[in-house]
């Protein structure tokens, strides 16, 4: 079995509801710091020549806004939400070898359809190269989701070994 085309790049971390909370009260006086300075401050004066380093403080609120956007989003995951690691086979018309490459990752889901749903999304938005953007905007991605089809959903975050 070949594995192709890694569903996620970078670190992933648990953490627990109360370092969430604590972050996003940090966030919050974040804003307000900034905020307060923005309007109070002479951010022209200590930016003077500097305008990619103005354009940075100007851009923080909104930037602080959408961590806590997804923090609360996070926070907002009810009991009934679990780890589902869903393995999809690519489509014939993908593949090198129909059958043996599969896209394999971990979501968060109330029930496992929703997670084969979630994946099968993220399986086209990771192939996007082949489908192209005008392809992908004039149908939606959900118009080619169901080519990955489903192989299996396991409860929990399953680690492939071989």
């Amino acid at each position: 079995m070949k594995l192709l085309k890694p569903a996620s790049k970078g670190l992933q971390i648990e953490v627990l509801p109360e370092e969430l909370s604590i972050l996003d009260g940090a966030l919050e006086r974040g804003i307000e710091d900034v905020e307060a300075y923005l309007k109070h401050g002479n951010p022209e004066d200590d930016y003077e020549g500097d305008a990619a380093g103005l354009a940075y403080v100007r851009g923080l609120p909104d930037v602080y806004l959408k961590m806590r956007l997804r923090i609360r989003r996070l926070l907002s995951l009810n009991e009934t939400s679990r780890h589902y690691t869903v393995v999809l086979i690519y489509p014939d018309y993908l593949a090198t070898q129909y059958g043996e490459e599969y896209y394999i990752q971990q979501v968060i889901a109330t029930d496992p359809m929703k997670a084969v749903k979630k994946v099968q999304e993220e399986a086209i938005a990771a192939n996007s190269e082949y489908y192209g953007d005008d392809k992908l905007v004039q149908a939606g991605v959900a118009a080619y989701s169901d080519d990955f089809a489903m192989v299996t959903v396991l409860e929990g975050e399953c680690a492939v070994v071989l």
